[in-house]
């Protein structure tokens, strides 16, 4: 199997918006490729026009999607979180390096015997959770040859959240019944 690889986990907790992950969060390299404390990025976000915002992904195979709204680009400086030393209970979220036995990220199966569980351990210890359910991960590329072969999505271009008020929780029961 290898060496273990190291992935590092996000374990958010709270309302942290999705925007303040992603700000604290990235990796921040600057030109030379060495770490920087910020970096500038154009990131898109969604403008309340009133209109109904739809970004639909199609099914199993189909890599297109269907998407509606009016988008703006801002400017906004990144700070490299991993500068900085987060808590759980401070935070909401923190980075942990962690091993593990993964060898290929793009392979479902491997994913789910190996990836997952560790996720749902390390969640377990940091957070003292009883119970921890990993799901609906997407696998993405920012190569198109790689997306092409693999069947993977692109990078998400827009700030953005996987869930409404309604559809979390809509979720969770659908998951834990």
């Amino acid at each position: 199997m290898g060496a273990p690889k190291k992935g590092v986990f996000r374990i958010c907790r709270g309302k942290r918006t999705l925007r303040e992950q992603s700000v604290f969060g990235a990796n921040a390299m600057n030109q030379t490729g060495e770490t920087s404390a910020t970096v500038k990025a154009a990131m898109t976000y969604a403008v309340d026009t009133g209109e109904k915002i739809v970004n639909e992904t199609m099914g199993a195979g189909d890599m297109s999607r269907r998407r509606s709204g009016t988008v703006s680009r801002h400017e906004v400086v990144v700070r490299n979180g991993r500068l900085h030393d987060f808590q759980l209970e401070t935070n909401g979220f923190e980075f942990i390096d962690h091993p593990t036995a993964v060898t290929d990220f793009f392979d479902q199966d491997e994913l789910r015997a190996i990836y997952y569980p560790e996720a749902e351990a390390l969640v377990k210890e940091r957070t003292g959770a009883a119970h921890v359910h990993v799901f609906d991960h997407t696998l993405r590329s920012g190569n198109q040859e790689t997306r092409d072969r693999r069947h993977v999505r692109e990078p998400v271009d827009r700030v953005h959240n996987d869930y409404t008020e309604w559809s979390g929780p809509n979720r969770v029961r659908e998951l834990l019944p």
